[in-house]
């Protein structure tokens, strides 16, 4: 780059095309470390929900007498009473499996399942066709098959090849709202087992009758079980949801938005959360919902459960382009995020400073807003005495700033005190994160030549030195540009032979010989 270039600050389309390829690169690289973080949150999620159910039915029972061994001593006698055509040995004997399956913490789902070679669940199964009209055997079979599906996903295998899930979904235009919840909460731990299941679901036409439960009914257990259920057939990125067949639920995702109940805001979150995971047109179509100025407020929530998937949903719109980005800058988002970063939290604290790191690979606009919201002395902060995996962000969101903004910018960051420990990170294992702050430096040393004693000064010339040997050819590409640009003709020829990155740490390591002058 040319040095006008550099006084100038770069041109406008360059540093866009600069801005808009790191952007993306950390969107993908993000992309796959959310994605783990949300399979394990679901997982754990659909465990919780699980109990929840468990300890209700626990209540319900408590009466009841029989044990659990009383129960599997029974099991023959039980199996063969399901099997029957006799109407009411059907329904008790479904009512004994159902209680079985909720008698404990850990129900014997396994001794069920494996009666005559899984002859079971079928037959519970066929218990769900609207044809009979039974509603209380429907009720007492989808109880007993939720349980089931509640447990490992091998059993929820069995229920999905028995053709359960058509069934299931017929059972949400019930007239008995006992079924109908039941056929929601079963769908819910369908969907949120694997993207497959949830898939089944989705093609089975869940979305139209689910999303009518959610805008008509007056149970609030009833639509938060829906909203869970939603959260689940959201969920997924290998492959993601058809977004063709989930967009009707966008109608009501908004309204969700705005309803008291902690766990329905929790699980719409989780949703939108799972929605802009995604690339910049569909994040487009949930931004184009309204949902911007709601989801900013409840960044600040009291319940940290709302906030960890709010500020995970924010920060994936940012992952988007600048115009998107800019959406959500015009909301305010920064000064809550500031908020944030003085919080407790150390994963609420990593969740922002991976937002705003992707903030600050936007516009030189978008860069000054982060300044003008006082948010550098915080980040700084963060990159100090944070986590590890906050430095990271931390710094990230520093070098962003440095490599794509205009020379007041990189000043006014340079006299923050941001260059040492932005060096600090070069030994970081990340190779993407050092390839940018090494070109943060060189953008630094070219505005801020005095920052080079600065960091000869803690031996930071040895590390970059050293990363001329780096396994991944743009770092060593970029710590050679680095030295040329800065270092004089006559030094860099009496440079000593490249030493491995861990020989040095900031410091405490003597000049090399012959002398290293930045």
């Amino acid at each position: 780059m040319s040095s006008q270039e550099y006084a100038s600050g770069v041109s406008s389309s360059s540093q866009a095309m600069r801005a808009s390829k790191y952007k993306q690169t950390r969107a993908t690289d993000a992309g796959t470390m959310r994605e783990r973080r949300a399979t394990q949150q679901s997982d754990l999620r659909k465990r919780q929900q699980s109990e929840i159910l468990a300890k209700r039915r626990r209540d319900l029972l408590a009466d009841e007498s029989p044990t659990v061994q009383e129960y599997l001593n029974q099991l023959p006698q039980i199996a063969a009473g399901i099997l029957s055509d006799d109407p009411e040995l059907q329904l008790d004997c479904t009512i004994k499996i159902r209680r079985l399956l909720s008698k404990e913490r850990s129900p014997p789902i396994d001794r069920v399942v494996q009666i005559n070679n899984g002859i079971l669940i079928p037959r519970l199964v066929s218990f769900l066709n609207t044809e009979n009209g039974n509603t209380l055997l429907q009720f007492e079979a989808a109880w007993a098959l939720t349980n089931i599906v509640s447990g490992d996903s091998v059993y929820t295998s069995l229920v999905v090849a028995a053709d359960a899930v058509p069934y299931f979904v017929a059972l949400l235009y019930s007239q008995d709202d006992n079924v109908k919840e039941q056929a929601v909460w079963a769908l819910g731990n369908i969907a949120g087992d694997k993207p497959a299941f949830r898939d089944v679901v989705l093609h089975n036409g869940v979305m139209t009758p689910l999303v009518t439960i959610i805008r008509s009914s007056s149970k609030m257990a009833m639509v938060r079980n829906a909203t869970w259920t939603l959260s689940n057939l959201c969920r997924g990125k290998t492959p993601p949801p058809n977004m063709q067949i989930i967009s009707p639920a966008l109608s009501v995702i908004p309204i969700l938005l705005y309803v008291k109940d902690e766990e329905i805001l929790t699980d719409t979150c989780w949703a939108l959360s799972y929605l802009t995971d995604a690339d910049s047109l569909q994040i487009q179509t949930i931004v184009d919902t309204g949902i911007t100025p709601r989801l900013t407020e409840l960044l600040l929530h009291h319940n940290i459960n709302v906030v960890t998937p709010a500020v995970r949903t924010v920060g994936n719109i940012v992952t988007a382009d600048d115009r998107l980005t800019q959406v959500v800058v015009n909301h305010g988002v920064l000064a809550k995020l500031g908020t944030l970063l003085h919080g407790l939290r150390d994963n609420i604290k990593k969740e922002a400073c991976w937002t705003i790191s992707n903030i600050t690979a936007g516009s030189a606009d978008q860069i000054q807003a982060v300044i003008n919201a006082n948010l550098i002395p915080p980040l700084l902060v963060q990159l100090q005495t944070g986590e590890p995996k906050t430095r990271k962000e931390a710094a990230w969101a520093i070098a962003n700033a440095c490599a794509g903004g205009l020379q007041q910018q990189v000043l006014f960051i340079v006299d923050a005190g941001a260059v040492l420990p932005l060096c600090a990170q070069l030994v970081s294992t990340d190779l993407k994160l050092v390839h940018m702050i090494l070109q943060a430096l060189d953008r630094v040393f070219f505005f801020c030549p005095e920052t080079l004693d600065l960091v000869e000064s803690q031996n930071v010339h040895h590390v970059i030195e050293s990363l001329q040997n780096s396994p991944a050819p743009n770092v060593a590409q970029k710590a050679a540009e680095l030295i040329r640009n800065h270092v004089s003709d006559e030094s860099y020829e009496a440079l000593a032979p490249a030493q491995t990155q861990s020989a040095y740490q900031f410091g405490g390591i003597a000049p090399s010989n012959g002398g290293f002058k930045f």
